[in-house]
């Protein structure tokens, strides 16, 4: 058919060989406007030599409620859940295989048939999953009755997805849905597609009063076949038999009957067949709501009351371009800050409009940046518009008919770097902050006010190390030793954390520099690290060796500090950092910005606390006399030339962020964004009782999902405004 077409009917008849009637019902299913694409074989290996693997446990928690999953069918037909609720624990089976984790769930007889239009999981903190894993939705169907649900399964369809959030559930709305006729089995799985090679637990579980029907299993190659087959080839089993009994977090949502093909009807939908006679239904193509060429794809169902079983009954509409059409295509890509390193942009909205100005048509572009339209021949404009970047519009394009014209857009990052605004006194304005989220998952955010340095803080002077090295100062009995004794300690008490802890820090962890942590290391031989023969608490601390020219850095993530004391815990030489030689400075200060330039402000020298030669000691100290009223890091400066080690641990900042601006405030303060979504910021200036001039500030957008943006805000409190008018008169 051709676009424009009349629509076209044609007969389907249903013959009843049987000698009882029979009942039949028709439903549609959409499958899709689906391009011709050429797949390459995906490469395949054997799983990953080592140790097989194993299924392990979290560890049982205090059953942190999930609470009810956001859906977008609140009243669904079909609720399919085996949880009540709570993540009790999570498995994994050691992070080197993909596995799937499947919940087998039959509804009642007379739910069928129905379509499958959401699937929730619940993916928990503490167990290494994080915001943009990697998932495989996969649902099946088992009519046979069989208890293991991996015999007589019919795949039906997968869902590549991301992980949205942790300890949260993530809704996944399916676009066409999965059209189930039963009655049996319906099977919701994800398949943990990442392999970190780390200890990973994605599947959450509800231990409370196991079902008996969770399964897990996993396949001898990686990746997993395509589809993911049933039962999987290394290990299939009932999770309980495994020794954890329980359900998992995984949940369905469904509506009863078919989806409406809006290019397809068949009348009748329902009919009663004799035995031995037939039935014709007529089969309707109507092309007057589709605008583009293309293979449209269905399936009709045939639903009956025999104990046969018959496939679908595929449709396909093609359509055609009228004769006189042509079609525009290109790609879109993005660039980065300095205009460099474009890449596709996935989901841009591509209008074109008439030469007069209507808009005439609306799309979004693919994975790989692509877009296509196919219009009558004419002059056309196209404007492109993606979230994040500057949009951009080319006028007066021509398409030929039966012609094919190519049109890429390279857009340009939309970084606002400032908000700007000039006000006469006692006047209120605003202006538009926009934050995006590109994640896919939803993003928490807050805002914090920091006014320009606006009074001069407290400064110190560091004291300078001598450097310098007299053997007439040698003492009798003093350790002249240069490192701690590599003999086993007991570790200290943990110490009693503040309740407003913005840091809390002992190195326990993994990586070094800590997450968020930076290091400027001047001397590539020793500079700080981590290390484990000495901690004041837990297994691990940093510490800093002895070599000549040392300036080496260790500093905290930037904050906003209104208010705060830090606590540290550190050791050294008191004979070569300080009483008999002073080859050596334990440093803390306030980094403004990057470490140099002069703003940065000295603190302390925590080698003054010292009690003794490599005896732990505490530093407590009161950071609000330093602060400047911009963002600072807090940073730990070794200074040592042939000095001596010297160790920190047990780091604790409590304090305030946020510095209040008089003249400046938000709406709203924080909030959540959805995934791949934006949000408008009112960002209001007040100039009421200021004098004249200008007045800093910064904006800090925090989110535990991502780095702090810092934007810059600036406002002119002017006398007035000159406009500049033409005059007009009469020439004599």
């Amino acid at each position: 058919m051709t676009i424009g077409d009349a629509p076209a009917s044609g007969s389907l008849t249903i013959s009843n060989d049987g000698n009882a009637p029979a009942a039949v019902s028709i439903f549609e299913i959409e499958k899709g406007y689906v391009p011709l694409k050429i797949h390459a074989d995906q490469n395949r290996k054997s799983a990953p030599g080592g140790a097989p693997p194993e299924l392990t446990a979290l560890g049982a928690t205090e059953g942190k409620m999930g609470g009810a999953p956001v859906s977008a069918f609140p009243n669904a037909d079909v609720d399919l859940i085996l949880d009540d609720g709570s993540a009790d624990n999570a498995v994994g089976i050691g992070g080197n295989w993909e596995f799937i984790f499947l919940n087998r769930f039959t509804p009642s007889p007379g739910s069928y048939p129905f379509t499958l239009k959401e699937i929730q999981v619940y993916f928990d903190s503490g167990t290494n999953v994080q915001v943009g894993d990697d998932m495989l939705l996969v649902v099946y169907e088992n009519t046979s009755g069989n208890a293991d649900p991996a015999v007589g399964a019919n795949f039906r369809a997968s869902f590549p997805v991301t992980v949205q959030a942790v300890a949260s559930w993530n809704t996944y709305t399916l676009p066409a849905g999965v059209f189930l006729t039963g009655p049996g089995d319906v099977l919701i799985g994800v398949v943990a597609l990442e392999t970190s090679g780390s200890s990973y637990f994605p599947a959450a579980i509800d231990t409370d009063a196991s079902q008996e029907r969770s399964w897990v299993g996993w396949w001898s190659m990686t990746p997993p076949p395509d589809p993911p087959s049933l039962p999987p080839d290394g290990t299939w089993m009932l999770i309980d038999d495994a020794g954890f009994a329980g359900n998992w977090l995984i949940r369905g949502a469904g509506v009863t009957g078919g989806e409406d093909v809006v290019w397809l009807s068949v009348n009748p939908v329902d009919a009663a067949i004799s035995g031995g006679g037939s039935q014709t239904f007529t089969v309707t193509f109507d092309p007057s709501s589709l605008s583009q060429p293309g293979d449209y794809k269905a399936e009709l169902s045939i639903q009956h009351d025999t104990p046969y079983a018959y496939p679908n009954l595929p449709v396909t509409l093609h359509l055609q371009s009228p004769a006189g059409w042509g079609a525009f295509k290109g790609k879109v890509t993005g660039m980065e800050r300095c205009d460099v390193n474009p890449a596709p942009l996935k989901d841009a909205t591509v209008n074109i409009y008439a030469a007069g100005g209507a808009l005439v048509a609306t799309t979004t572009t693919g994975a790989d940046g692509g877009y296509s339209w196919s219009l009558p021949a004419g002059e056309y404009d196209i404007e492109v518009i993606a979230v994040g970047f500057v949009g951009q519009k080319i006028n007066h394009l021509t398409v030929t008919g039966g012609g094919t014209r190519t049109v890429d857009f390279n857009l340009r990052l939309d970084d606002p770097a400032s908000l700007e605004k000039s006000l006469v006194a006692d006047r209120t304005a605003q202006q538009m902050l926009k934050i995006y989220n590109y994640g896919a998952g939803a993003a928490t955010f807050d805002l914090l006010e920091t006014p320009s340095v606006t009074g001069a803080p407290l400064r110190l002077t560091p004291k300078t190390p001598s450097y310098g090295r007299q053997p007439e100062l040698d003492l009798p009995g003093s350790d002249q030793s240069k490192t701690a004794p590599r003999t086993a300690r007991h570790p200290g008490a943990s110490p009693n954390l503040p309740l407003d802890v913005l840091i809390s820090e002992g190195f326990e962890g993994a990586a070094f520099p800590p997450g968020g942590w930076t290091q400027v290391i001047n001397n590539t031989n020793e500079t700080w690290g981590r290390d484990d023969y000495d901690p004041h608490s837990g297994n691990y601390y940093a510490n800093v060796l002895y070599d000549f020219d040392q300036d080496e850095w260790l500093l905290t993530p930037e904050l906003a500090l209104a208010s705060g004391t830090l606590s540290v815990w550190s050791y050294g030489s008191v004979l070569w950092c300080r009483d008999t030689y002073d080859n050596c400075d334990l440093n803390v200060w306030l980094v403004v910005g990057e470490v140099g330039g002069g703003d940065d402000i000295f603190v302390a020298n925590l080698d003054e606390d010292w009690t003794g030669t490599w005896a732990w000691s505490q530093s407590v100290l009161d950071l609000a006399p330093f602060l400047p009223g911009v963002p600072v890091r807090i940073g730990f400066q070794y200074l040592g030339n042939d000095g001596a080690e010297a160790a920190i641990d047990d780091i604790v900042l409590d304090g305030v962020e946020g510095l209040d601006v008089p003249w400046l405030s938000e709406d709203p303060l924080s909030g959540t964004i959805p995934a791949d979504s934006n949000l408008n910021i009112t960002v209001t200036f007040n100039s009421a009782g200021l004098a004249l001039g200008d007045y800093r500030a910064m904006l800090l957008v925090r989110s535990p999902q991502n780095p702090t943006v810092n934007v810059p805000v600036l406002m002119h409190v002017v006398n007035k405004f000159v406009f500049y008018l033409p005059m007009a008169g009469k020439v004599p």
